[in-house]
């Protein structure tokens, strides 16, 4: 945090959150920081596990798990409809 006190991203209401993590994941941010301007802490998928939608749930942690592979070892299913990392 930038501000040396405790993060406020737990005071911020359910909706919000779920918004704030939905717009930062759809536009391919995937350090999703604390909506709190003076904050820097990064907000973790686990953490908001019970109120993110699952279909968004899902895809940031898919690609989470495609930031720590460098893009010379990815290899993708050669079957357009198992085109799956």
């Amino acid at each position: 945090m930038s501000t040396g006190s405790k993060c406020l991203h737990d005071s911020y209401c359910k909706d919000s959150i779920s918004k704030h993590v939905g717009t930062m994941v759809e536009e391919n941010i995937i350090r999703v920081k604390c909506p709190d301007p003076e904050c820097d802490e990064a907000i973790e998928p686990e953490t908001f596990r019970s109120i993110v939608p699952l279909v968004v749930l899902d895809r940031w942690q898919i690609a989470l798990g495609k930031s720590v592979i460098p893009d010379s070892e990815r290899f993708y299913c050669p079957y357009e409809d198992r085109s799956v990392l």
